[in-house]
């Protein structure tokens, strides 16, 4: 029986295997992600899959005092592989130093931007269609649907809406989409701007086409730069 695997998931197998080798006990997810540079949700998730794919156990252990006294925590550990491991190659674009590049940059706009007040930042923030890849279109258009939830809110409005994109960000890549849709709501509510609302909408509608059509692993990329955008607006509280 052969196990198919994407790329990325291959490497959290081989990093899970490396991590247990060197500690000769199970990982806790969090190793994972600090050594693969990922978010912790991401890490738990993928480790789930390979649970389910049976390359992966779980067991539960007394936690450590950064858990809480009392409190057990997961790790995971790599399991006996009876079948062979078929990689299913990537049809993403190269998740490489361009992409790091472009997702430091937009992280950092956000950790800067303060409240908006004006709308044509918004606007500004709304990336052009044309010569760009779906993975930097899809990374630009989340920048402007933070933004755009984000305007023109009081302070404590503000620190509700942090503790909701949260939430949605833990869904994974059911939050990419219910980010859009909170976003484009927000806009089209407005009555500020009827523009910009007309724009967000028509960028809302190729950004889930862009979003259909990415490989995993993209996808699983924007997840983990969702995650660390809103942490990078959180910074401003």
């Amino acid at each position: 029986m052969k196990t198919d695997l994407t790329r990325r998931q291959g490497a959290f197998l081989e990093k899970l295997k490396e991590l247990y080798q060197r500690s000769k006990r199970p990982v806790h997810y969090s190793q994972v992600a600090k050594e693969l540079g990922v978010s912790r949700f991401s890490a738990y998730d993928m480790l789930q899959i390979l649970e389910q794919k049976g390359l992966a156990g779980r067991q539960y252990v007394r936690g450590e005092k950064r858990v809480g006294p009392g409190r057990s925590m997961v790790v995971f550990y790599p399991k006996e592989q009876t079948s062979s491991i078929v990689l299913i190659p990537s049809k993403s674009i190269n998740l490489g130093e361009e992409w790091q590049q472009l997702r430091q940059t937009i992280l950092e706009r956000l950790r800067t931007v303060g409240q908006v007040k004006d709308h044509r930042v918004l606007s500004d923030a709304l990336p052009s269609l044309p010569g760009k890849s779906p993975l930097e279109y899809c990374a630009e258009m989340i920048e402007a649907l933070l933004l755009n939830l984000q305007a023109g809110m009081e302070r404590a409005a503000q620190a509700k809406l942090l503790r909701t994109l949260k939430a949605l960000a833990k869904s994974r890549e059911m939050g990419l989409g219910a980010l859009a849709g909170l976003s484009l709501g927000k806009a089209l509510r407005g009555q500020d701007d009827a523009s910009l609302a007309e724009n967000l909408l028509s960028r809302v509608q190729a950004f889930q086409e862009y979003l259909s059509g990415l490989s995993e692993e993209s996808r699983s990329a924007l997840v983990d730069f969702l995650q660390d955008a809103v942490l990078a607006l959180d910074s401003e509280q």
